[in-house]
């Protein structure tokens, strides 16, 4: 038995080495590196990528924007007034017709879902009504949602703005409603609107007629 068990190991593992093969190597049943079997390589095949859906177009009727919780988009409103008021310098008026794309009606400080402005100007129109004309406070910060460090305006209206006589309303373009214009478009942006002694409030983003005829051409 011992001059047997001596023969299998010079056969399999002695003579191959001898040889410079592996052991095991073309001896049957013995399976190894070196045996010339093949392992396959599997193929592997990418997914297929999603089509893009096109965004609809405007069906030119006012959308409404509501309101979202704060927290959405990590603010916390409180009943205090912001930061003081930037002013900006007059802007021709526009000679455009302006037709209205979205609006916003609210009674409380609030922040608003997002809406995509498709266009390269367009401009806001708000008003306010106090319940009295000493204490009332309304502000409007418009934010850029692809950028939540950029407060695209900021606008800001103290109880002397409400008074009657007050010149900061233009009646003949804006139907008597506050107007702010904004030479950039193709965005999306959201509302944060804090508010002292008023009643409700009214804003509605307004867009060049001419724009939208262009686009249902």
């Amino acid at each position: 038995m011992a001059a047997i068990v001596i023969v299998i190991i010079v056969a399999v593992v002695v003579k191959p080495m001898v040889n410079g093969e592996d052991p095991g190597q073309g001896t049957p049943g013995v399976t190894g590196p070196g045996n010339g079997s093949v392992v396959p390589t599997p193929s592997v095949t990418d997914p297929p990528l999603p089509t893009p859906t096109p965004a609809p177009g405007w069906d030119g009727k006012p959308q409404e924007i509501g309101f979202v919780d704060p927290s959405s988009y990590n603010l916390s409103l409180v009943k205090e007034r912001v930061q003081a008021p930037i002013r900006y310098p007059a802007l021709p008026q526009s000679t455009n017709k302006m037709v209205t794309y979205a609006e916003i009606h609210g009674t409380e400080s609030g922040t608003t879902e997002i809406v995509h402005i498709p266009y390269p100007y367009w401009e806001l129109w708000y008003e306010a009504d106090p319940y009295n004309t000493e204490f009332c406070f309304f502000n409007i910060q418009v934010m850029d949602a692809n950028d939540p460090n950029r407060f695209v305006r900021i606008l800001s209206h103290p109880h002397a703005d409400f008074k009657q006589g007050n010149t900061t309303k233009s009646d003949s373009e804006t139907d008597g409603m506050w107007s702010e214009k904004f030479f950039e478009g193709y965005r999306d942006y959201w509302f944060v609107i804090n508010t002292y002694c008023i009643k409700s409030y009214d804003l509605k983003v307004m867009v060049p007629e001419r724009y939208v005829e262009q686009q249902s051409e």
